[in-house]
C-alpha cells in the first residue's frame, strides 16, 4: 500500500481527522489539505483501490471511504465550508467516483453498493447539493451544477441506468429516480428555480428533459411492467426564453411515446402541457409557440386506450397567445389532431371507442371546435380560418364522415351523426350564418355551403340513402330546412339575393325535390312530398 498525507494550514484534522487508514493490498491514498480547519479522512479495506482527497481553503470537510476492490474514487474542493463524502461498499469492485466542488457552503454524497458503477459530480457556486445513490451494477450517474442553491438526486437501484443532471442558474432542483433495467435519463436546467422530476420503474425507458428560463416545471413518471417507453420535455430550448411553464408527462405500461416543445423559437410563458398515457403504443406530441412566441396556452392529451395518436400544436408556425386544446382518447387506434395558430382559441376532441380519426385546424382568434366520437370508424375534420367561429361535431354512429369548414367571422355549425356511413360537408365563408346537420339514418349525405352573411340553414336525415345539397349565396336567406324522413330521396336548395325561405320535407322514398330562388325579395318555398318517387319543382326569378 502506498499514503500520501500533506497538510497546510491551521487547525487541519481537529475534528474528523486526517488520516489515510488501509487494510488491503495495493491501495493508494493521497490527501492534501492547503487553509484552515479542514477535515479529511480514507479508509481502504480492499485491494488494489485507489483514493485521493485535495481540499484548499477553510472548513472543508471530506471522506472517501472503499471496502471492494479496483475502486478509484477522486474528491477535490476549493472554497469554504464543503463537505464530500464517497462510499463505495464490501462487494463493490470496479467502481468510478468523482466529486469536484468549488465554491462555498456545497454538499455532495456518493454511494455505490455493486460493481462497475460510475458518478461524477461537479458543482461550480455556493450551496449547492448533489446526492447519488447506485446500489445495481453497471450504473453510470453524473451531476453538473453551476450557480447557486441547487439541487439534484439521483438514485439508481437495478442495474444498467444511466443518469444526467446539468444545471446552470439558481435555485435549480433535479430528481431522477430509476428502478428497473437499462432506464436513460437527462435532465438540463438553465435558469432559475426549475424542476424537473423523473421516476421509472419499467424497463428500457428514457426521459429526457430540457428546460431554460425561470418557474419551469417538467415531471415525467414512466410506469408498469412493460418496455420502450419514451419522453421527451423541452421548455424555451434553442431559441431563448420560457417562463413558469408546466409540463406533465405520465405513460405506464410499453411502448409509449410524448414530445412535449414549448417556445422553442424564442418566447414561452405561462404554458401548460400534460400527457397522459396508461396503456400500449400511444403517442402523444404537444408543441407550443415552436415558430415564434406562445403565451398563457394549455393542451392536455389524455389516452387509455391502445396505438392512439395525439397531436396538438399551438403556434406552430408563428405567434399564439391564450389558446386551449384537449385531446381525450378512452378507446383503441384513434387519432386526433389539433393545429392552433392564433389566439384564444379553444379546441376539444372526445374519442372513447375505437378507429375514429379527428382533426381540428384553427389559424384565426376566438374560436371553439369540438369533435366528440362515440361509436366506431368515425372521421371529423374542423377547419378554422377566422374570428369568433364554433363549430361542434358528434359522431355516435359509425363509419360517419363530417367535415366543417368556416372562413371569415362569427359562424356557427353543428354536425349530429347518430347512424352509420353518414356523410356531412359544411363550408362557411363571409360572417354570421349557422348550419345544422343531423343525421340519424344510414349512408346518408349533406352537403350545405353558405357564402356572404346572415344566412341559416339546417338539413335533418333520418332515413337511408338520402341526399341534400344546400346552398346559400348572398345574405339573409333564412330558414333553408330540409328533412328527409324516408330512403333515397334527393333534394336542392339554391338561394341567391336576399330574404328568400324554403323547405323541403320528404317523408316516402325515392322523392326528388327542387328549389331554386334568385332575386327579388320575400321569395318563400315549401315542398312536401309524402309518397313515392315523386318529383317537385320550384323556380322564382
Amino acid at each position: 500500500n502506498e499514503a500520501i498525507l500533506w497538510q497546510e494550514g491551521l487547525g487541519n484534522g481537529r475534528d474528523l481527522g486526517s488520516e489515510i487508514l488501509q487494510s488491503g493490498d495495493d491501495n493508494t491514498g493521497s490527501l492534501l489539505q492547503i487553509g484552515d480547519d479542514n477535515n479529511a479522512a480514507i479508509d481502504q479495506t480492499g485491494d488494489l483501490n485507489s483514493a485521493s482527497i485535495s481540499q484548499t481553503q477553510d472548513d472543508n470537510t471530506a471522506a472517501i471511504g472503499q471496502a471492494g476492490d479496483r475502486n478509484t474514487a477522486t474528491l477535490d474542493q476549493d472554497g469554504d465550508d464543503n463537505t464530500a463524502a464517497i462510499t463505495q461498499r464490501a462487494d463493490a469492485d470496479r467502481n468510478t467516483a468523482d466529486i469536484d466542488q468549488t465554491g462555498d457552503g456545497n454538499t455532495a454524497t456518493i454511494d455505490q453498493t455493486a460493481d462497475e458503477s460510475s458518478a461524477f459530480v461537479d458543482q461550480d457556486g455556493d450551496e449547492n447539493d448533489a446526492t447519488v445513490k447506485q446500489s445495481a451494477h453497471d450504473n453510470a450517474a453524473t451531476v453538473a451544477q453551476s450557480g447557486d442553491d441547487n439541487e439534484a438526486d439521483i438514485e439508481q437501484s437495478e442495474s444498467g441506468n444511466s443518469a444526467t443532471v446539468s444545471q446552470s442558474g439558481d435555485e435549480n432542483t433535479a430528481d431522477i429516480l430509476q428502478s428497473a433495467a437499462d432506464n436513460t435519463a437527462s435532465v438540463s436546467q438553465s435558469g432559475d428555480e426549475n424542476r424537473a422530476n423523473v421516476s421509472q420503474t419499467a424497463v428500457d425507458n428514457v426521459a429526457t428533459v430540457e428546460q431554460n428560463g425561470t418557474e419551469n416545471r417538467a415531471t415525467v413518471t414512466q410506469q408498469g411492467t412493460g418496455s420502450s417507453n419514451e419522453a421527451v420535455v423541452r421548455q424555451g430550448t434553442g431559441g431563448g426564453n420560457a417562463d413558469q411553464n408546466t409540463a406533465i408527462i405520465t405513460q405506464s405500461k410499453s411502448g409509449n411515446q410524448a414530445l412535449i416543445e414549448q417556445g422553442t423559437g424564442s418566447t414561452a410563458k405561462e404554458n401548460k402541457a400534460g400527457i397522459i398515457q396508461t396503456n400500449n403504443d400511444n403517442t402523444a406530441t404537444i408543441r407550443q409557440g415552436i415558430g415564434g412566441t406562445a403565451r398563457d396556452n394549455e393542451a392536455t392529451a389524455t389516452q387509455s386506450g391502445q396505438d392512439n395518436r395525439a397531436t396538438i400544436n399551438q403556434g406552430l408556425l408563428g405567434d399564439a397567445n391564450d389558446n386551449t386544446a384537449s385531446v381525450t382518447q378512452s378507446g383503441n387506434d384513434n387519432t386526433a389532431t389539433v393545429l392552433q395558430n392564433g389566439n384564444d382559441n379553444e379546441a376539444i376532441v372526445e374519442q372513447t371507442t375505437d378507429h375514429h380519426t379527428a382533426s381540428i385546424t384553427q389559424t384565426g382568434d376566438d374560436a371553439t371546435a369540438r369533435i366528440t366520437q362515440g361509436g366506431a370508424e368515425n372521421s371529423a375534420d374542423v377547419t378554422q380560418s377566422g374570428d369568433d367561429q364554433d363549430a361542434q361535431v358528434t359522431q355516435s354512429g359509425e363509419d360517419n364522415r363530417a367535415s366543417v369548414t368556416q372562413e371569415g367571422r362569427d359562424h356557427e355549425a353543428v354536425v349530429q351523426q347518430s347512424g352509420n356511413a353518414n356523410t356531412a360537408t359544411v363550408t362557411q365563408s363571409g360572417h354570421d350564418n349557422a348550419a345544422v346537420v343531423e343525421q340519424g339514418g344510414h349512408r346518408n349525405r349533406a352537403v350545405i355551403g353558405q357564402s356572404n352573411h346572415d344566412n341559416k340553414s339546417a338539413v335533418r336525415q333520418g332515413g337511408s340513402g338520402n341526399e341534400a345539397y344546400v346552398t346559400q349565396v348572398g345574405h339573409n336567406n333564412r330558414r333553408a330546412d330540409v328533412t328527409q324522413d324516408g330512403d333515397d330521396n334527393v333534394a336542392y336548395i339554391t338561394q341567391l339575393s336576399s330574404r328568400n325561405e324554403a323547405s323541403i320535407s320528404q317523408s316516402g322514398d325515392g322523392n326528388l325535390g327542387m328549389v331554386w330562388q334568385s332575386g327579388g325579395d320575400g321569395n318563400e318555398a315549401s315542398i312536401n312530398q309524402v309518397g313515392n318517387r315523386g318529383y317537385a319543382r320550384i323556380i322564382q326569378g
